[in-house]
């Protein structure tokens, strides 16, 4: 009586157990098929199998003496190449970047002064100061007055062609000479300032203005930024960059660092379609930020 009762008890196990194993297979599979890993109406391949599928692209949906007229991305950028002409590129760190969509400026660290252009300002102070007292202390990244003044008093002394006093008693006649040559300079160089500052208001506003849109235009067209790849002369002179653009609009952004100076672009460049190579040059002028000893 005894090994009948135990020998129902374990055909009851063996059932309950045989029940549960099923329920777990069929939960595992209902879970598979709701994650997409398992289909029924499609048979896993076979490792010895070969797919049919080769890619595609849309030429393929054109009618076939069509198809050979479709440029690859490849074939369809266009080589830009970028040239860094300014005066300052010695053991120069530089990054730029070609953005589909506008930038915004960096704030200004410093608000730069314009150069005095009346005795009364100072102009004719600073006029002795180059032109004897300090005439032979030269500094490369901290030149007295800073770049802009160089720049002027160097100008105005070629265009008057009286060279440099070289005792005390010639410094007053030489400096009341230099005036009318040194002023039209000053004025020069504070109007391009005033012009680069007008740049730079602008670009923040076509930042505020635009930038949500074109950043979602180029999306929508598949462009991204590129990072253009300087090269440099001996490896100390910054010379040209180089990169390939697809056809749109595009922004040149990007900053040259020497002693003494940072020099910022932010250019806006259009590449049309079968555009033949283009050169970009920056220079002082088209800078937008200029900050150091400038």
């Amino acid at each position: 009586m005894f090994f009948n009762k135990l020998a129902i008890f374990a055909s009851t196990l063996s059932l309950l157990v045989t029940l549960s194993l099923g329920a777990v297979c069929a939960q595992q599979t209902a879970s598979s098929n709701l994650s997409g890993e398992i289909n029924d109406a499609e048979p896993v391949q076979k490792s010895n199998e070969k797919s049919s599928d080769h890619g595609f692209s849309t030429s393929d949906f054109l009618p076939p003496d069509r198809k050979g007229t479709i440029k690859s991305e490849a074939d369809a950028k266009v080589a830009v190449k970028v040239v860094i002409n300014v005066p300052h590129n010695f053991e120069a760190i530089n990054e730029f970047t070609v953005y589909p969509y506008p930038m915004l400026p960096p704030r200004q660290k410093q608000q730069v002064k314009g150069l005095p252009e009346t005795e009364k300002n100072g102009l004719r102070n600073m006029l002795i100061t180059s032109g004897y007292t300090q005439r032979t202390q030269t500094l490369r990244a901290y030149p007295y007055g800073g770049w802009r003044w160089q720049y002027a008093y160097k100008a105005a002394l070629r265009r008057s062609g009286l060279g440099s006093p070289h005792v005390l008693s010639e410094m007053y006649t030489w400096t009341d000479e230099m005036m009318p040559y040194i002023k039209p300079e000053c004025i020069r160089l504070n109007l391009a300032e005033k012009e680069r500052m007008r740049l730079y208001r602008r670009a923040k506003e076509d930042y505020d203005e635009t930038r949500v849109d074109s950043e979602t235009e180029s999306v929508r067209k598949g462009l991204f930024p590129v990072d253009v790849q300087i090269q440099k002369f001996d490896g100390k002179q910054t010379r040209f960059g180089t990169m390939k653009l697809l056809p749109g609009s595009w922004w040149l952004v990007g900053t040259h660092k020497v002693s003494g100076l940072t020099y910022y672009w932010n250019l806006p460049i259009v590449i049309d379609a079968d555009e033949p190579p283009k050169t970009i040059e920056l220079t002082e002028a088209n800078a937008m930020v200029i900050e150091g000893a400038w």
